[in-house]
């Protein structure tokens, strides 16, 4: 089973998002981006998006953790209501960052041997691959250092 811990980040010097793909308890990559600007929210669907491209392609059970309760309970539950709303929340509201939402909704569907589940994991709860994810997608290059120190046997490519 591979492992995807994913966090975003927005701060008042950019926003970013992290991947960080664990197999076997050893990171076997990450992926990541930095932007000049973005909201919290579109970072941490940027991130889901990013494990979802990346766990359809594999021929293994892929579990996608995320600290994000709003990105958790919209791919396993709500995303599924819009869209047979026409893409309206209940009472007609706007659903917000709609155009990454509909491309994690075609990567949910295409999952078609159901291999992928999404699950919520508390943040900043000493789960290394979310600690990691949160160093990275905040830009936390002390964090970062900390964590790599204490947790060497990990990481296996780096």
């Amino acid at each position: 089973m591979i492992e995807l811990y994913t966090d975003g980040s927005s701060r008042k010097d950019g926003a970013g998002y992290a991947v960080v793909i664990i197999k076997d308890n050893k990171i076997i990559s990450t992926i990541t981006r930095q932007f000049e600007k973005g909201t919290n929210n579109e970072m941490e669907l940027a991130a889901i998006l990013s494990a979802l491209q990346y766990a359809v392609r594999q021929d293994e059970d892929c579990t996608i953790f995320s600290d994000s309760a709003y990105c958790v309970n919209m791919c396993n539950d709500w995303i599924y209501k819009w869209y047979t709303n026409g893409w309206v929340r209940d009472k007609n509201k706007e659903i917000k960052n709609l155009t990454i939402i509909k491309m994690i909704y075609n990567y949910l569907t295409q999952d078609c041997n159901n291999h992928i589940s999404i699950q919520k994991i508390k943040g900043h709860c000493n789960e290394i691959g979310n600690e990691i994810a949160d160093a990275i997608a905040s830009d936390n290059i002390k964090k970062f250092n900390k964590i790599f120190d204490k947790n060497r046997d990990m990481f296996c490519n780096f």
